[in-house]
């Protein structure tokens, strides 16, 4: 059995929520809005929230029950993007084949659009209509996958370390916090939203 028309459908969902949290109600900045725009729409896989929907389904929950999971751990991811091409991280200037959003926004927006689209990715998760228990629980897995206990402290080690010679142990470290976290937080999430104990 292929899951690739989920995959697609899920694909389509979610880029249909994303552009609606975009714009509803869209920032008091035209630039910035358009550079998040441009940071969260410009292509992608979405592969996390496909993690959060394929277990949820399997789990018996409606897509509606985890649309604002899915959305704010790709919102995380889109703002960790945008930040790891800058020049003083990565330096990348490209993007899925297009210019990265500091090519295209300038150095500040394009900052600026990520630590937004971080912020909005809480705004999202804390507007699910889910028990204040729930999200207490979400708002901590999320926490702690995005910020210095996961993704951002795989991209401090990665930034502090000498990577022509780290060892494959800190190597895997430094990838399983970067990408691993947020991976194992998409379905950590839809089992809170389950009821999984």
């Amino acid at each position: 059995m292929s899951i690739e028309p989920n995959f697609v459908s899920y694909q389509e969902r979610v880029n249909g929520l994303l552009t609606h949290c975009l714009s509803n109600p869209p920032p008091l900045s035209k630039p910035l809005n358009d550079a998040m725009y441009y940071g969260v729409l410009k292509g992608g896989k979405r592969l996390r929230p496909l993690f959060v929907y394929t277990l949820g389904m399997a789990l018996g929950l409606s897509l509606q029950d985890l649309d604002h999971t899915a959305c704010a751990i790709e919102l995380i991811h889109a703002y960790s993007l945008i930040h790891d091409d800058l020049p003083s991280m990565d330096n990348d200037d490209w993007r899925r084949g297009e210019p990265s959003c500091h090519k295209q926004f300038g150095e500040a927006m394009a900052l600026l659009a990520g630590d937004a689209l971080q912020a909005l990715a809480f705004d999202v998760l804390l507007k699910a209509p889910l028990s204040p228990e729930k999200l207490i629980k979400m708002l901590n897995v999320l926490v702690k996958a995005a910020g210095p206990w996961g993704m951002v402290a795989g991209q401090a080690m990665e930034f502090s370390s000498n990577a022509s010679s780290a060892d494959k142990s800190s190597v895997e470290t430094i990838h399983a916090l970067k990408t691993g976290t947020l991976f194992a937080a998409a379905l950590e999430l839809a089992g809170i939203v389950a009821d999984l104990p």
